[in-house]
């Protein structure tokens, strides 16, 4: 099953590895480190989600992570 992260993207919920509120991630040190290697991506979004299918992706969505996990509770 696919799940709708914003902006016509969707990804395969099982691929998920994690799913990470940016305000959150900002928080912290080490993640903020992180965070400008990707930061020129970094728009309005709200939420990064990691996944694992061949490669480590990093998706940004602008939907926040509680809408996010709510889908995924109604995929499984």
């Amino acid at each position: 099953m696919f799940l709708h992260i914003g902006e016509s993207q969707l990804i395969k919920w099982r691929d998920i590895i994690g799913i990470f509120n940016l305000d959150t991630l900002k928080d912290s040190e080490e993640n903020t480190r992180f965070l400008r290697k990707i930061d020129d991506d970094i728009k309005d979004e709200k939420t990064l989600i990691l996944t694992q299918d061949k490669d480590v992706k990093i998706y940004l969505s602008n939907i926040s992570t509680n809408t996010i996990s709510k889908r995924i509770e109604k995929l499984m």
